[in-house]
């Protein structure tokens, strides 16, 4: 995990897998049958050669964050279909120990796709469409424990997030409804201290503390 998400590369295409499967979710009302999607997908969605993302999806599915869950046999060549077996989430336990350099490159692969995805909401014109969307930025300053409550809370949210995503998927199946997409991003960082006194910053917190309709 802690190799995928610090290669550019394979976090594209774990982004990918979870980008087509909902494609086929929003096109057809139901998962798509053989399930999962294949090299050839991943290659065209993210604009990379065909055998430099078959490289990576054999590393993932050896690492055991890929996983193939059907084969079809197309033009006399057997097409394998993969999917995630983990979110791409880690946990303080598993952060703690890792270089701070990898860490640097994870946190930088994670805002880009946040970027990417924040630009092409903005362009199709969808990314207000709904009164309800929320762009929080919250500055403050905070002891250790605020620190660790703050970082806590933001992965729960994460957490939930895709509680609510697969409750939503279990509706639609029943009720035929179709669907919309969504991104629901977390972040806390440390950030460097200003020249504003905390009286300043309180203050600008005060006239501006979220951005957003809801």
């Amino acid at each position: 995990m802690v190799k995928a998400m610090a290669d550019p590369v394979r976090y594209r295409i774990a982004s990918a897998v979870s980008e087509l499967r909902l494609d086929a979710w929003s096109e057809t009302g139901d998962d798509r049958e053989p399930g999962g999607v294949t090299v050839r997908q991943i290659s065209e969605r993210i604009q990379e050669p065909l055998r430099r993302v078959r490289y990576h999806v054999d590393a993932l599915c050896d690492q055991g964050l890929f996983e193939v869950v059907a084969e079809r046999r197309r033009q006399g060549v057997i097409e394998r279909y993969f999917t995630i077996t983990r979110p791409f989430i880690l946990f303080e336990e598993e952060m703690k120990d890792l270089p701070r350099a990898q860490q640097e490159q994870m946190l930088a692969a994670c805002v880009k796709a946040l970027l990417r995805d924040v630009r092409n909401s903005l362009s199709s014109g969808v990314a207000v469409r709904r009164p309800e969307w929320v762009v929080a930025h919250v500055f403050g300053e905070v002891d250790e424990q605020g620190w660790s409550e703050l970082a806590a809370r933001q992965c729960e949210v994460a957490l939930e997030a895709k509680d609510v995503i697969a409750e939503s998927h279990k509706r639609m199946k029943e009720s035929g409804d179709r669907p919309f997409r969504v991104v629901s991003a977390n972040l806390v960082l440390e950030a460097p201290l200003g020249k504003a006194s905390l009286g300043e910053k309180a203050e600008a917190q005060r006239e501006n503390p979220i951005t957003g309709a809801n």
